[in-house]
């Protein structure tokens, strides 16, 4: 039996070669499907990363609410309007976008726009009424229950012809007409058939034909077209000559705004008005009266923005029959508040700041009318009164000079105005 057992080791011996081998093979493929279970990062999947046997959260359905103004209908502005013109609004533009064409002599340094929200609980900054300068595009936020919405004004300005002057005689615009007009009356004796116009645009960059300066033949009426951004604007201009026998006069004689009456200095050449405080100078429609067979540019009525006006004065040409004009410049400002004054009866003498009577004498004293109350007092003492009119009797105060003060109120606020008045013996 020993020798049988020998004479078998060798097969056994290469039975257990095979076996180390597959042994070895199966062992050094084993790690890498022990990677394959141990790093859920190599494998795919929505739910690679959990282990075998774990079980998923169902999705939370009490997720805490939407951010701030999730659901809620963005707030809208519905109507922009500028000098009672109302803004083309863009909803479908990133940003939004408002965009305002505005006659060529509407001045963008000062406006103040009227605003209509979609929602009255709505804020939008810039606030409505509130002054800003549309020389460039301005930003308007809306905010409502912590959503925003965002605008973008965009203001311009008609081109236009704003000026048209043969020698010294200027043209009048008339932006109304269709097509657009200009008139000259050129003095007596003129010849129309060789004339060479000046023409200002409001658009530097705009063209127009005839060219500025261009010499033309005005026996007939001639169009001239304004072409900007591929819009053309067309004026019909017409020349005429005076009759030798025509009036040369050339005067404004009243300008009134909104009740008040101009100051008219007929040799500078100037007028001026100062309305009440609070009132808008953006589109100030005056009533302008003339010499009789006189025009003028701008016309009376037509509306202009005066806003501006105390730094450059706005221009009105009048225009004679005999075509001779005179340029007269306006300036309108607001009073800076509301104001007070007193008036000594017209028996007494008096200066602005003093008036003198006697011991003998009274005298009435009246400060402006409308207002709300009046509280009278003289050297700091009550004068007894409330009424705007206050008498004084001469008797009452020692010789020499008193203060007479009086406090007007207006809306509840108070404003003072103070007289030094004199007894003689």
């Amino acid at each position: 039996m020993k020798q049988l057992h020998k004479e078998s080791c060798p097969c056994l011996t290469r039975w257990r070669g095979i076996l180390l081998v597959l042994a070895l093979f199966i062992f050094a493929g084993c790690p890498q499907a022990a990677d394959t279970v141990e790093n859920p990062s190599d494998a795919t999947g929505e739910n690679a990363g959990e282990q075998p046997g774990e079980e998923t959260d169902p999705p939370d359905n009490n997720d805490p609410a939407d951010p701030p103004g999730e659901g809620t209908n963005p707030p809208a502005i519905t109507k922009f309007i500028i000098a009672e013109i109302e803004g083309l609004i863009d909803e479908e533009a990133h940003p939004k976008t408002i965009t305002l064409i505005l006659p060529a002599a509407i001045s963008r340094e000062i406006l103040a726009p009227e605003i209509s929200l979609s929602d009255p609980a709505a804020d939008v900054e810039p606030a409505s009424g509130e002054e800003r300068d549309f020389t460039k595009p301005v930003e308007y936020t809306l905010s409502l229950d912590g959503v925003q919405t965002i605008y973008q004004v965009i203001v311009k300005n008609r081109v236009a012809i704003t000026g048209f002057r043969i020698g010294e005689t200027a043209g009048i615009i008339n932006e109304d007409a269709d097509p657009k007009t200009i008139t000259l009356t050129m003095p007596a004796g003129t010849d129309v058939g060789s004339l060479s116009p000046v023409i200002t645009l409001s658009d530097p960059a705009a063209a127009v034909e005839p060219a500025s300066g261009e010499t033309r033949d005005f026996r007939e009426p001639l169009l001239y077209a304004l072409n900007s951004e591929g819009v053309e604007t067309r004026y019909q201009v017409t020349v005429t000559v005076a009759a030798s026998d025509a009036s040369d006069a050339r005067a404004i004689t009243g300008f009134r705004v909104n009740g008040v009456d101009g100051v008219i200095d007929g040799d500078a050449k100037t007028i001026t008005l100062t309305l009440p405080f609070g009132t808008g100078l953006n589109a100030l429609t005056p009533e302008i009266n003339l010499s009789e067979g006189a025009v003028v540019q701008p016309a009376s009525g037509e509306a202009q923005n005066f806003a501006n006006s105390i730094l450059i004065a706005k221009k009105y040409t009048v225009t004679a029959e005999n075509g001779m004009q005179a340029e007269y410049k306006v300036t309108v400002q607001t009073a800076s508040h509301y104001s007070v004054t007193l008036t000594v009866d017209k028996e007494i003498s008096f200066s602005p700041a003093a008036a003198s009577f006697s011991r003998n004498e009274t005298t009435s004293v009246s400060a402006t009318a409308g207002y709300d109350q009046y509280q009278w007092s003289v050297d700091g003492n009550a004068a007894g009164t409330d009424s705007r009119i206050i008498t004084l009797s001469g008797g009452d105060y020692f010789i020499g000079s008193h203060y007479l003060g009086v406090t007007a109120w207006q809306q509840g606020i108070p404003f003072y105005a103070e007289l030094v008045f004199t007894i003689t013996p």
